[in-house]
């Protein structure tokens, strides 16, 4: 149900920049500020604003996010795109390969930033006990459905995992416009079994699981709200399942909120 599963967010065209970059814009001295904290930890909205400029128009007043990176970049949406007359490329978050040039503009001056700008991949940001229960892993590129009165599902969705993050889908405005997307709308992500991450297929996929112990059934089984509570009282924060096993959104939320890591083992149909 939209009640449960993952939050989705809106983020719109926004400039991370270098120290260097910052005092050139803005001059010797200057800081980033936060105005509003972001849903990712240590991230926020910065009190700085930019202009972005290409062959053919221009954008102002362009969000800076902090805190400050090692390189610029640059990140907006593909109407931006035609609006400003660049053609970068699709990429993920830190990924800059064949990145688009752009200006940007400051109080105190103008940077032309090479290969700076890119359109950012739509993308998961999901801990480990939550790719653990999503049966995913960082790497991985899955479907996702997102729960709106225009009920959309998104394909090949990045997902990365790392300790410090809150859960939560990242659309650009487009995206978020196509699916009419708004504050406190949930998504779900459609395959999560069967997937395996980026560069990783067949045998060299199976290898790379580690070992686990046997789980507490031997076939898939369908896991409601109910069996999971029984499950968090009986094993704490680890539990083993058949691999194809079902969790109900319910059961996600159960483990969730104990804190748990799901592991599945075995083969399992899906």
């Amino acid at each position: 149900t939209a009640a449960s599963g993952i939050p989705a967010e809106a983020s719109a065209r926004h400039v991370h920049l270098s120290a260097g970059a910052l005092e050139l814009l803005f001059g010797p001295g200057a800081v980033l500020a936060e105005t509003r904290a972001l849903s990712q930890p240590g991230e926020f909205l910065s009190d700085k604003r930019v202009r972005l400029a290409g062959p053919r128009g221009a954008i102002d007043n362009v969000a800076v996010l902090g805190p400050l990176r090692r390189a610029v970049q640059v990140e907006v949406s593909v109407t931006d795109t035609r609006s400003l007359g660049i053609n970068p490329p699709l990429r993920v978050s830190g990924d800059l390969s064949n990145a688009a040039d752009i200006d940007i503009t400051g109080p105190s001056g103008t940077l032309h930033a090479k290969g700076a700008a890119i359109i950012a991949r739509n993308h998961l940001h999901l801990r480990p006990a939550d790719a653990g229960l999503y049966q995913v892993r960082n790497g991985d590129s899955v479907r996702v459905r997102v729960h709106t009165e225009r009920p959309l599902v998104f394909e090949d969705v990045a997902v990365r995992v790392d300790d410090s993050f809150m859960p939560a889908l990242h659309l650009d405005f487009d995206e978020a416009n196509a699916c009419m997307l708004k504050t406190g709308d949930r998504v779900e992500i459609v395959n999560p079994a069967g997937t395996t991450p980026a560069g990783i297929t067949g045998t060299a996929a199976k290898a790379a699981e580690p070992a686990l112990p046997a789980p507490e059934w031997s076939k898939p089984a369908l896991i409601t709200e109910a069996a999971a509570k029984r499950m968090v009282q009986k094993n704490g924060e680890r539990i083993i399942l058949p691999r194809g096993s079902i969790l109900t959104p319910s059961a996600k939320d159960v483990f969730l909120h104990a804190h748990c890591t799901v592991e599945y083992i075995g083969q399992g149909g899906a």
